[in-house]
């Protein structure tokens, strides 16, 4: 899987909990992951994500 768009997925998480374990789980794995060229769009409704008013 590529690293943003993992991040991206955790990001997306609105159980704190959840979110702080994918976090630790992602950094433990970011040197295995890809890094694409280009940046993920960002999601259809970036306004509804977790934590952003």
């Amino acid at each position: 899987m590529e690293l943003r768009q993992r991040a991206l997925q955790v990001l997306c998480l609105s159980d704190p909990e959840q979110k702080a374990a994918a976090t630790l789980d992602l950094q433990a794995q970011a040197a295995m992951l890809s890094i694409a060229e280009q940046a993920p769009a960002a999601p259809p409704d970036a306004a509804a994500l977790p934590g952003h008013p």
